[in-house]
């Protein structure tokens, strides 16, 4: 389920996070709907919420996202502060519908906040396993992206094409296993993310939200009923040619990562392999053959 923005998604977002602070209301007779919440905005601080005036939860930062928690169906009060100050980013009532269940992404740069909401009630009582891809991206652009065997070659056809921020796709009934997701540009066979292996043994939520690296524009966040992680395969290095000599090539892992890098050449950030990585050094256009150097 998709809404128009801020308002009722305002609430939804207080919601789960009131969930997340627990409830001391356990009268059986009521109604009740399961909701979560993921902060995905890169610049947005951290928050506060209030439920009926009274904090439930305090502090909830950029990628950090909750279970599916229980609150109670119908309609509540919420206000959402920045954290440790009277200051109310968002305040509104709000209807959960009786053993409904909604994911709910805080996305956006701080300047242009908005929320996703996904109706996951079909997704939980359907009996199969499910994997929902958000693209919450703000500076990514339009990508492709690949939900492949672990280990295997990039296909020819994309699993997900032209994909845009704001936009979710779900792919229903897969099989579990043990799968890579891979992000490209629109077009492009450039892998700009890389996943570690993500094991499918239930519902998966994989959300693309923005790097706190310095090459990939993207990590993933994998999002479970309880859990929510950052899913990278990846390392970030960057090289500086420090030595007064030759121009250099630099090999990683065996394969050339950098050409004619001259004295004095720095890098920006480069993405390798993560884990032990053989790296060699040798004169430019000579091959790893010719390497100085291994560490």
């Amino acid at each position: 389920m998709k809404t128009n923005k801020n308002k009722y998604l305002a609430v939804l977002l207080s919601a789960l996070l009131v969930a997340c602070g627990g409830s001391d209301n356990d009268d059986k007779d009521k109604d009740s709907a399961y909701v979560r919440v993921l902060h995905a905005s890169p610049d947005a601080p951290n928050v506060d919420v209030f439920v009926d005036s009274s904090e439930v939860l305090n502090n909830v930062a950029f990628q950090q996202g909750s279970g599916y928690l229980k609150v109670d169906a119908g309609s509540l009060e919420f206000s959402l502060r920045v954290s440790g100050t009277e200051t109310i980013a968002l305040e509104a009532s709000f209807n959960l519908e009786a053993d409904g269940y909604y994911s709910v992404i805080a996305q956006n740069e701080v300047a242009s906040l908005e929320f996703e909401v996904l109706d996951d009630t079909t997704k939980k009582n359907n009996g199969s396993t499910d994997l929902t891809v958000v693209h919450a991206s703000p500076t990514a652009g339009n990508v492709d992206i690949y939900v492949t065997a672990n280990g295997a070659d990039l296909p020819n056809m994309v699993t997900l094409s032209n994909v845009s921020f704001d936009e979710n796709a779900a792919l229903g009934n897969v099989a579990t296993a043990d799968y890579q997701v891979r992000i490209t540009g629109e077009g492009s066979d450039t892998v700009v993310f890389n996943s570690a292996t993500l094991p499918v043994f239930a519902d998966v939520t994989a959300v693309a939200v923005n790097s706190a690296k310095g090459a990939s524009p993207v990590s993933l966040l994998i999002w479970t009923d309880s859990v929510t992680a950052v899913l990278d395969a990846t390392s970030e290095v960057r090289i500086v040619h420090a030595v007064d000599a030759v121009s250099v090539d630099v090999f990683a892992g065996g394969a050339e990562l950098l050409g004619d890098f001259d004295y004095k050449d720095t890098t920006a950030y480069v993405t390798v392999a993560a884990g032990d990585l053989a790296v060699a050094i040798a004169p430019a256009n000579g091959g790893i053959e010719a390497a100085l150097e291994t560490l």
